[in-house]
């Protein structure tokens, strides 16, 4: 599962089902539900049904083995990736905004 900031790994045996009913999350064998950065709750999903978490669900689904235990030492894996222009956009939009409460308090 991964967005712009995030990466999670799960591997696909301890996944007990994927979840579509308000974003994207998986439940695992140990009943933890971890929910995707990719396809987070919106109301524009609602509406649309979150199609693009149905279709990850499509694609994941016919790999999964429910009724397997969870294999021997395998985990999640996370990872923060920030990309180098992280820091300077932030700082421009910072600035940006320190510049707006100057010119309104002027």
């Amino acid at each position: 599962m991964h967005n712009r900031l995030t990466d999670i790994r799960v591997p696909y045996g301890l996944i007990q089902r994927v979840l579509t009913t308000d974003g994207l999350a998986v439940e695992l064998k140990d009943g933890r539900i971890l929910t995707s950065p990719a396809v987070s709750p919106s109301l524009s999903g609602r509406i649309g049904g979150y199609q693009a978490a149905k279709q990850l669900r499509r694609a994941v689904q016919p790999r999964l083995t429910p009724a397997d235990p969870a294999p021997e030492g395998s985990d999640i894996e996370r990872q923060v990736q920030l990309s180098w222009a992280f820091f300077p956009a932030m700082t421009a939009v910072h600035g940006f905004w320190y510049l707006l409460l100057l010119a309104r308090g002027a």
